[in-house]
């Protein structure tokens, strides 16, 4: 019960707070449940695009800044061992320090990381590590930033575009047959050809065409003049006399 009563209050005073700090969780997305109000909690999946190698070394990455940073939860409010191991004076944040960057940051670089996302990783955990070294306060900012999943956020979001720069997306599979596609392309240089009325096509149909018209031509009947000559003339002509 008190249990209860403590990660309640915990999260009615703790959470917004600790919302503007915390990077997404590297391991679970929660979305709403369309049935109810409750949140549900699923596994993240891959992001596509990946190789096999980075694949692998995102879930390592994955795997060991929850760990680090979210492996252990009171009154609502989510720490890992970092937290734990930098509540030691000095000796605690340094030996933090190391684990996060044999763990995660040393564990990116096998993907072929820039000098500069590199540098940011190392940045973010020295600010991590100087703040906590302040006592007890410094060592809650610490826990509530979570600096290994901070680190793993951004190197997954580097992969992602990467992916997407490399294996640019792929033309949907086409509903016309291979065969059909090739035909078209063979006769792409060629020229087009159109079905008539009377079935006929290409140039068979356009030469059919031009001897119609030809003959059209030759039926059509020259005018006829009126003769000058009188009747008796032409009456000779007929029977061949001059």
């Amino acid at each position: 019960m008190n249990n209860a009563i403590a990660k309640k209050l915990g999260r009615s005073f703790l959470a917004p707070h600790i919302a503007n700090l915390e990077p997404p969780d590297p391991v679970y997305e929660t979305s709403n449940d369309p049935n109810n109000s409750n949140k549900r909690r699923k596994k993240r999946g891959l992001p596509p695009g990946l190789t096999k190698a980075e694949e692998r070394v995102l879930m390592k990455v994955r795997k060991r800044s929850r760990c680090l940073d979210r492996g252990f939860s009171l009154c609502g409010f989510r720490f890992g061992w970092t937290a734990i191991i930098g509540f030691i004076p000095v000796l605690g944040d340094i030996i933090s320090a190391a684990l996060s960057y044999y763990l995660v940051i040393r564990q990116t670089r096998k993907c072929d990381l820039p000098d500069s996302l590199v540098q940011r990783m190392l940045f973010n955990q020295a600010v991590a590590t100087s703040v906590g070294l302040i006592p007890f306060i410094g060592d809650l900012i610490m826990a509530a930033w979570k600096v290994n999943s901070r680190n793993a956020a951004l190197f997954e979001d580097f992969l992602i575009l990467r992916a997407q720069r490399t294996n640019p997306p792929t033309i949907p599979p086409n509903v016309v047959p291979n065969s059909e596609t090739t035909r078209l392309i063979n006769n792409n240089n060629k020229t087009p050809t159109v079905v008539l009325i009377n079935g006929e096509s290409g140039s068979a149909a356009s030469g059919s065409a031009q001897q119609e018209a030809e003959g059209c031509s030759t039926a059509v009947d020259t005018p006829k003049v009126a003769s000058t000559e009188s009747p008796k003339q032409q009456k000779k002509k007929w029977f061949g006399r001059n």
